[in-house]
């Protein structure tokens, strides 16, 4: 995983050397990526490393005044991380993603780092608002899918969903 993470800041230098996001930027987003895949492989199961992710997003949100009005919106996610933290694992057994403690591989590495890439792309092309965050959401939301992660909190972050959507800022793919 050392590799990856080399391979994730090169990229993150790459990135903001040809395009507006400053390097120091680009490196918190991907930051929040890598400490996220890096919890997974580590074992870690449940709530804790979306919540992780989802805290560390936030903070980079609001120090770089980036992510619109979803991003105050996603607040009322605060008290599923709050029980997560409460309880390390998840509340319900079985639950889509609470049972999640198997390695990452570097195919699925790439893929979550792939949402931050797209989420400094939509930066890069001066999106503002709501747009840049909603399409994060909606890639993390896919990779949680595709790769059974999340817990609890994915589940109930899916209600943001419908206000991206509604919004029309979601991108087709």
């Amino acid at each position: 995983m050392k590799f990856t993470t080399f391979v994730t800041l090169i990229t993150a230098a790459l990135v903001s050397a040809e395009a507006q996001v400053p390097w120091g930027e680009a490196s918190a987003w991907y930051s929040c990526t890598q400490s996220f895949v890096q919890e997974y492989d580590r074992g870690a199961v449940g709530d804790l490393p979306p919540c992780n992710l989802w805290d560390c997003l936030h903070r980079n949100a609001e120090e770089y005044n980036r992510g619109g009005g979803i991003t105050l919106v996603s607040r009322v996610l605060t008290p599923t991380c709050l029980a997560a933290k409460a309880n390390p694992g998840s509340w319900f057994p079985g639950f889509p993603g609470s049972n999640n403690g198997h390695r990452v591989s570097p195919a699925e590495d790439a893929d979550w780092n792939e949402c931050t890439t797209a989420l400094l792309d939509e930066f890069d092309s001066n999106s503002t608002g709501n747009r840049a965050a909603c399409n994060m959401w909606v890639c993390l939301h896919n990779q949680a899918s595709k790769y059974q992660r999340g817990g609890l909190l994915t589940v109930a972050s899916n209600l943001l969903t419908p206000i991206c959507t509604a919004t029309g800022v979601v991108l087709p793919k």
